[in-house]
């Protein structure tokens, strides 16, 4: 049986409030109301910390308003891939930033 590994979410959860607002929320928003600093919400969201504080835990929940469990997911499968790529994500922005520039 292999060993399973924590998938970050987070990138998710903020893409997801991003298109809830309908403009992006970028790392330095989240850096600013939540007192994180931005390196190790990057981490956090590329999977590259191996710990993270209870209290950075809990401030991302509140940010983002969601429960712990949403945050991260435990995954056995080794192909698992929580996080879209950055081009794709990129697109997407790229794509509103073009409908709202058309709708003026």
């Amino acid at each position: 049986m292999g060993q399973g590994r924590i998938i970050s979410k987070v990138f998710q959860i903020r893409l997801r409030l991003s298109n809830q607002l309908g403009r992006l929320v970028t790392l330095k928003e989240v850096e600013a109301a939540t007192g994180v600093s931005f390196t190790q919400l990057s981490r956090i969201e590329n999977g590259l910390t191996e710990r993270v504080e209870f209290n950075t835990l809990v401030k991302l929940c509140e940010f983002y308003k969601v429960p712990l469990e949403e945050l991260f997911a435990y995954s056995t499968d080794e192909n698992y891939e929580a996080k879209p790529s950055r081009p794709e994500t990129e697109a997407k922005v790229e794509h509103k930033k073009t409908r709202r520039s058309t709708k003026k």
